[in-house]
């Protein structure tokens, strides 16, 4: 069982009109076991066309992410796939294949939560939310 928690930012930000969005997520990987790995820090990057806050609480969107995660045994893994808003509004299940590196050919998967990391108000054009903090849902599996 892997948990996962973290912080994303978001560029340019999600206000009211929809703009194409980069989401860089910086996640701590923690409670591994087998393969070698006790913990992890991945780095992800989604990118979101023409995206606004009201999108963000909808489920069923899908969008491409990738990642790396140093494990703690000073290996990598390069990851690719999607994340896809759901089952619950303020979740997002990510499925992933290992492209290269440490677990090669093997799936991960994991659903979190996300939820605004800054100071009301924001969602406005004026006022983007820019800053989101991540919590594993499910455990992160690589198999």
């Amino acid at each position: 069982m892997q948990d996962a928690e973290g912080t994303a930012t978001i560029t340019p930000g999600l206000g009211a009109t929809k703009k194409d969005q980069v989401i860089k997520a910086t996640t701590a990987i923690s409670g591994c076991v087998g393969g070698g790995v006790t913990k992890g820090t991945g780095t992800s990057t989604v990118k979101v066309k023409q995206a606004n806050c009201g999108g963000l609480a909808q489920t069923g969107q899908k969008m491409n992410l990738s990642e790396t995660i140093k494990w703690s045994n000073g290996k990598m893994s390069s990851l690719a796939g999607t994340s896809t808003t759901g089952p619950k509004a303020g979740q997002a299940t990510i499925a992933l294949t290992v492209r290269s590196g440490l677990f090669v050919g093997k799936k991960a998967t994991t659903v979190v939560t996300f939820k605004p990391a800054q100071p009301a108000p924001y969602c406005t054009d004026a006022k983007p939310l820019k800053k989101l903090s991540i919590t594993g849902v499910k455990p992160f599996v690589v198999k």
